[in-house]
């Protein structure tokens, strides 16, 4: 039975807390109106010692009323009659459980207009019938659509007036327990304030030597950025005069080789031409003697056709030279177009080049020239062709001449061929002079680079500083809030001292309000058994219900 005693009170085990959360409860009592109100329901799990039977407590109380109680007490024999009576297919270890789901539901449907689950505290206990006064009932209902369906119905007893100042002092007691404990962690909140201030302390100090070095960084890296570009843009002046002086100074060593080459064509093309005026005496001379070497002409029919195979040869070599010349102007042209692109900015160059192409013109007339004297004397050759001994001579002479144009067209060529060749030279030495000079803008552009990465890296040092004061700010928040807390701590321990010093003498404690509360906290009331009569179908219920033990009060 729930009333046998086992083992004695100094081996009791601490009662284990199971559930403890408001339920809406719909109240059905004498001493009050019917309606529905968030009771807390408290259902702990104890036993004397812990080889004894274990005991299931529930108390039902309200935090509007410090008076309200109902308590019930189940043990481990009192289940076996519970779950036979209302066929319950748990067992008693499991039976809690089952009860706290019950208990769920209620709450999660407490919001509804109608709920499906409701708890129901009823003034008198109905079972076939029959009542028993000074009891109630705590019921579990569901509704469904065809009916209302009882779960399970617990019969509870109301607490007296000792019951009620028992159970507010075992509150009591444990309400000073808590508060000890928030004094525990008041005292480690403050330790580890102070940690936290330290902690601060430091990163602030760390701040501030961070900023002194941001700004000797940004210092140095602002005079290092202007000795650079300092030095830079010097370079760049001394190799853009040096560059500026050169030009100037090839520029006059070509004009000065022109002038040179312009005035020896000058004396050739004035020789050449005391060379044809002889020459055109010379025709006059021969057609005077044509006449005379007409009756000769059979006997040099061979001769001629010597000289014709040489006049093909000559016709020959002079395309193969016209080629040649016509490949040098194709060249020249060609180094012209490169020349006009490399000095787009220089027109002087343009004019020599010009000059040149003038000169190559001329160059060209003089050879056509040439070939008209050739032409002229191999005439003069046919005409005199009846005198074989004079011709012979005249060809000698002839072919010398020819040997002699072929020689300058030669050396002309070389002077072109020079003349190419000292442009390339120009070329090759503007494409140096233009490689110098990227070189220079690559170098300016290296050092943009530099300054570029040195203020990506001052923005990220003050990136850095921004986040560090942002986690200052983040830890005098904390400290704050901590003190807030503090704070909180310091008035709940105020409240429950002056309510430890308010709490009235046992024998005003029914007329006067206690300064307690009641909370879903862990507590526990130690107590003896008592056996209550029930009744089912007019026999004794061994039902049994154990009231608290009483526990004297402070100051008593």
């Amino acid at each position: 039975m729930a009333s046998t005693t086992c083992g004695s009170a100094s081996q009791a085990v601490e009662p284990s807390l199971l559930y403890s959360r408001n339920v809406p409860v719909k109240l059905s009592l004498a001493s009050r109106d019917d309606r529905t109100e968030l009771l807390t329901v408290r259902i702990t799990l104890s036993a004397a010692s812990a080889t004894c039977a274990k005991t299931l407590r529930v108390h039902i109380t309200s935090e509007e009323d410090a008076f309200f109680l109902h308590s019930l007490e189940v043990s481990e024999e009192d289940f076996q009659s519970l779950k036979a009576e209302q066929s319950i297919l748990v067992d008693f270890s499991t039976f809690p459980s089952k009860f706290v789901e019950l208990l769920e539901a209620c709450v999660a449907h407490g919001t509804d207009d109608n709920p499906k689950f409701i708890a129901v505290l009823s003034g008198n206990c109905h079972v076939d019938g029959s009542s028993v006064p000074g009891e109630s009932m705590l019921s579990i209902v569901e509704t469904n659509l065809f009916k209302q369906l009882s779960h399970i119905a617990l019969r509870f007893r109301p607490g007296n007036d000792s019951a009620t100042k028992r159970h507010l002092a075992t509150r009591l007691i444990e309400s000073k327990g808590h508060a000890s404990k928030l004094s525990e962690q008041l005292l480690a909140s403050e330790a580890a304030n102070a940690e936290r201030s330290s902690e601060v302390a430091s990163l602030q100090t760390r701040v501030a030597q961070m900023e002194v070095a941001e700004t000797a960084l940004r210092a140095e890296l602002g005079s290092t950025h202007a000795e650079a570009l300092a030095l830079a843009r010097a370079e760049a002046l001394k190799e853009t005069i040096e560059t500026k002086q050169q030009y100037e100074q090839d520029k006059s060593a070509l004009e000065a080789h022109h002038r040179t080459s312009e005035e020896g064509l000058r004396r050739r093309v004035t020789e050449l031409e005391r060379e044809v005026k002889t020459l055109t005496d010379r025709k006059y001379e021969l057609d005077g003697k044509v006449s005379e070497l007409s009756a000769k002409l059979g006997s040099a029919d061979g001769e001629l056709e010597m000289l014709r195979d040489a006049k093909a040869k000559w016709t020959k070599e002079q395309k193969e030279l016209e080629k040649a010349m016509r490949a040098g102007e194709k060249t020249l042209a060609e180094r012209d177009a490169k020349l006009a692109q490399v000095q787009s900015q220089n027109a002087e160059r343009d004019e020599q080049i010009k000059l040149l192409k003038t000169q190559l013109k001329q160059a060209e007339s003089y050879l056509k020239s040439v070939e008209g004297s050739l032409e002229q004397t191999k005439g003069s050759a046919q005409k005199s062709e009846a005198e074989r001994e004079s011709l012979r001579e005249e060809h000698g002479k002839t072919s010398k001449t020819v040997e002699t144009l072929t020689t300058e067209n030669k050396s002309l060529k070389a002077k072109i061929k020079l003349k190419s060749a000292v442009i390339a030279q120009q070329e090759n030495l503007l494409e140096e002079r233009q490689a110098a000079l990227t070189d220079a803008l690559r170098k300016g552009s290296s050092l943009e680079a530099s300054l570029s990465d040195a203020r990506s890296k001052e923005a990220s040092a003050q990136a850095t500083a921004d986040e560090r004061r942002a986690k200052i700010e983040e830890c005098q928040e904390l400290l704050s809030s901590n003190q807030r807390l503090i704070s909180w701590l310091n008035s709940q321990v105020n409240e429950a001292q002056l309510g430890r010093i308010g709490v009235p003498s046992r024998a005003s404690f029914g007329s006067t309000t206690l300064p307690v509360h009641a909370s879903a906290t862990t507590s526990h009331i130690p107590a003896t058994s008592a056996s209550l009569p029930m009744t089912s179908g007019g026999g004794p219920s061994r039902y049994t219900f154990r009231p608290s033990i009483a526990i004297p009060l402070a100051g008593k």
